[in-house]
């Protein structure tokens, strides 16, 4: 939970690195083998694979040792979103040609990109072994250290890339995000100084050196980071909210990129955190309500920020569309495993709510996603908007306490509202029934936090 915090002060992504197949193993000038695989790579570019697949069958009859010929084979076989024979082709490859640096770092990144974390911090590790401190390697080592989400050897990994290449202001700055989610607050202060003498125009570093003195408490230093910050990118909703939040102001809502930078991180370990860890019960309780009022569960339902989809799972079985809205790209690929959703847009939800013609849907969900919204003056009307007659809007928020005002900015970069000012804004929309139920959303640092949930109902038509 910790990094979800560094994640929304930096906003910077961490590097994962793609499948890049470009053909390159072999430096003699005008062989003929080299000539024709030019030829097939641009078949594959084109989408012409059956005519690449057939020059190809003609190459290793006559050149089976040629690696090149394999690792093109893979290239092919990723267009052909085939991931397992791309492997097997890299694998040939390998046996070739032992030290080529391309083809490991291909077999690495799709291995990863199949979900085989552990087989792929294996074959990191091999790589290494064979070929050395290469700089290509320790960068998709540290991808996939990342995506198995063992941050300590990323960590490391990063570390050797950084003695590889000293004045790599991008390989310091990873080195120092990662180091902040491991709270070694004093090495990642140490690489986004190193990163900033080098590039002192680096927006990274600068508002990484802002992150780490906000952690550490020290809000001058943090401000005075983030106001440099923000002359250096001037556009950038991230440092912008984040310099009001130093400054003592509080934005009108989380910037999308902060928001997606934060769940595309948590996606993996989302629902075991969340339902094991926190015990999070507010989707449960969402699909209880919704089974209470529609007890044939035929119902059209739209889930604000669907996230990993444990509104649909805790509603399943159900006859409906189920329609996600979700910023990060992680989340919605672990809600499509279920099954259970019709389609996602991934979008904004403001822009969602919007966007949406009217009266589209029985029930509108949004469970613990306006705490990252804030200010609700145009969610709520545009949620009773495209309900139908008779539908019902459900949605939590973490409280205000007597004396705070109606909205407020928590240390944790979560918004908290006033039930009185989301009972205003419901009445305001037209809902004609409002129930607000107190609550224990989930626990917080070994406590409950105490919040509560909202049933609006739009009337029926008589």
């Amino acid at each position: 939970m910790h990094y979800r915090k560094i994640a929304a002060i930096t906003g910077c992504s961490r590097p994962i690195y793609s499948l890049d197949l470009n053909i390159g193993y072999c430096t003699v000038v005008n062989d003929f083998i080299g000539t024709q695989l030019g030829s097939v790579g641009r078949q594959i570019e084109r989408g012409e694979l059956r005519a690449a697949a057939t020059l190809l069958n003609a190459l290793v009859k006559g050149a089976p040792h040629d690696p090149r010929i394999y690792f093109t084979a893979a290239s092919m076989a990723r267009k052909a979103g085939n991931l397992p024979a791309c492997i097997q082709s890299l694998e040939r490859a390998l046996d070739l040609a032992p030290d080529w640096v391309d083809a490991h770092v291909a077999r690495i990144a799709a291995i990863s990109q199949l979900g085989e974390h552990q087989l792929a911090l294996d074959a990191s590790a091999e790589a290494l072994e064979i070929c050395g401190e290469n700089l290509s390697l320790l960068e998709i080592a540290s991808a996939a250290a990342d995506r198995a989400d063992v941050i300590e050897q990323q960590e490391k990994y990063l570390e050797r890339a950084v003695a590889v290449a000293p004045h790599r202001v991008d390989i310091l700055n990873a080195l120092a995000v990662c180091s902040q989610r491991l709270n070694h607050m004093d090495k990642a202060e140490k690489m986004y100084l190193r990163a900033r003498n080098l590039a002192p125009g680096n927006v990274i570093a600068v508002s990484g050196m802002a992150a780490v003195a906000e952690m550490r408490g020290d809000v001058d230093a943090a401000a005075r980071d983030l106001k440099l910050a923000s002359k250096l990118s001037p556009t950038d909703p991230v440092i912008a909210f984040n310099l009001a939040v130093a400054t003592g102001q509080v934005p009108s809502t989380m910037p999308s990129a902060m928001v997606a930078s934060i769940f595309d991180d948590y996606a993996p370990r989302f629902d075991k955190e969340l339902i094991e860890d926190l015990h999070y019960m507010v989707p449960g309780r969402f699909a209880e309500l919704i089974k209470g009022r529609y007890p044939d569960r035929v119902v059209d339902v739209l889930d604000l920020g669907s996230g990993t989809g444990l509104v649909g799972h805790y509603l399943a079985p159900f006859r409906g569309a189920l329609v996600g809205v979700e910023l990060s790209g992680k989340m919605i690929e672990e809600a499509a495993k279920r099954g259970l959703y019709h389609r996602f847009h991934q979008v904004n939800l403001l822009d969602a709510l919007a966007q949406t013609p009217a009266e589209q849907y029985d029930v509108i969900t949004a469970a613990d996603v306006f705490i990252y919204v804030g200010d609700l003056t145009q969610a709520i009307p545009n949620a009773y908007k495209i309900l139908r007659p008779g539908g019902m809007l459900l949605f939590s928020c973490e409280r205000t306490v007597d004396g705070e005002p109606d909205l407020v900015l928590r240390a944790s970069n979560r918004f908290a509202h006033s039930e009185s000012s989301v009972r205003r804004l419901c009445e305001a929309a037209g809902f004609e029934t409002i129930i607000i139920e107190t609550t224990i959303l989930r626990n917080e640092g070994d406590a409950p936090l105490t919040g509560f949930i909202c049933q609006a109902e739009r009337a029926s038509l008589v």
